[in-house]
């Protein structure tokens, strides 16, 4: 039970510890590593678990694809690029999230956590799956519903929100990018480009949107920055889905070796 209750607790608090500690040194990198390093191991199983099926149905064994598709080194890298990717959209986006986004990801993590046991248990019960494939089938699904639950959520937060107050009254896009980029910074190189650049793309949207309803009765515009939301918001929910589901995962397991 301890396990687990930290496994929930786990996801939360690293973001919450980033947001605090991401404008210092390049040292805080070590919590991205971190956070790749449980992401890399949760793609990699089920990366590997795909292949080798593929391997397996398609090709002999032994043969030049048939190795190829069941590499370790293959499946670790390809593991390895997916995971770095989903962790630099979660942790740049992390800086532009308020107290309620904050506040609904942690009660997400409940959320995930239930949603994992509860298709653990359909897996074993009514579908009847493969007990080696139970909790890998038990964390797509989670991570599948979670993700549209938790984007709703955060859709209807930002439809309650007012314009940032970076946005330049003249709506000039220079001056409002420029005002959005100076709320972000950080002493480490990299961690400062990439939250300059992702609080510099939000400031876009917002002002195709202002642009575009101020200006265009119905116009499309709008849509671009609910479509740059959508895609920022379903890529970093689904880091942090997987994140917290590879946790409930690892309690989970310890819990049955007990």
């Amino acid at each position: 039970m301890i396990a687990l209750v930290s496994a929930i607790a786990t996801g939360p608090a690293l973001l919450l510890i980033w947001s605090l500690i991401y404008p210092a040194q390049c040292g805080v990198l070590a919590l991205p590593a971190v956070i790749a390093l449980i992401l890399t191991l949760a793609a990699r199983d089920r990366i590997r678990r795909r292949r080798e099926c593929l391997a397996n149905c398609y090709f002999v064994t032994g043969s030049l694809l048939h190795r190829l598709l069941r590499s370790t080194i293959v499946v670790t890298l390809a593991a390895f690029v997916v995971s770095a990717a989903l962790t630099t959209v979660l942790l740049v986006s992390v800086p532009t999230w308020g107290f309620e986004v904050l506040a609904l990801l942690a009660l997400d993590s409940l959320v995930i956590t239930l949603l994992y046991f509860g298709f653990f248990q359909v897996a074993g019960g009514l579908l009847k799956v493969n007990q080696a494939f139970r909790s890998l089938f038990a964390r797509n699904w989670a991570v599948a519903v979670n993700v549209p639950l938790v984007l709703v959520a955060l859709l209807m937060i930002q439809l309650r929100q007012t314009p940032p107050a970076y946005i330049d009254p003249s709506l000039d896009l220079g001056a409002t990018m420029h005002a959005a980029s100076l709320g972000v910074s950080s002493q480490c190189g990299i961690v400062d480009t990439l939250t300059r650049l992702n609080r510099e793309a939000e400031a876009f949207s917002w002002w195709l949107m202002i642009k575009g309803t101020g200006t265009i009765e119905d116009s499309s515009l709008r849509w671009v920055a609910w479509l740059f939301f959508l895609l920022s918001g379903t890529l970093g929910l689904l880091a942090y889905s997987r994140l917290c589901t590879q946790l409930v995962y690892y309690a989970h397991r310890l819990g049955a070796k007990r």
